[in-house]
C-alpha cells in the first residue's frame, strides 16, 4: 500500500544485489563484527575516528630545519 502510494513499489522481476559491499574480500573485506557488542564497539570507534591507523606528521619542506 505505502509503496504504491509513495511510488516506491517495484513490480519488475528480479532485484539487484543488497548488503554491505565493502565486506566482500575483493573490495577490502572490512570487518563489521561477529556479535552485537562487537558491532557496537566497532561502530563507536569508527564514529569517533579511532579505527584508522594514526597519521604520521607530514614531511617538513626542504630547508625548514635551516630556517629554525
Amino acid at each position: 500500500m505505502w509503496d504504491v502510494l509513495f511510488r516506491t513499489a517495484r513490480f519488475g522481476v528480479g532485484y539487484g544485489p543488497t548488503g554491505i559491499h565493502d565486506q566482500q574480500a575483493e573490495l577490502g573485506g572490512r570487518d563489521y563484527g561477529r556479535s552485537f557488542w562487537s558491532q557496537q564497539w566497532l561502530g563507536l570507534k569508527r564514529m569517533v575516528g579511532r579505527d584508522r591507523e594514526p597519521v604520521s606528521a607530514p614531511p617538513s619542506p626542504p630547508g625548514a630545519a635551516e630556517r629554525a
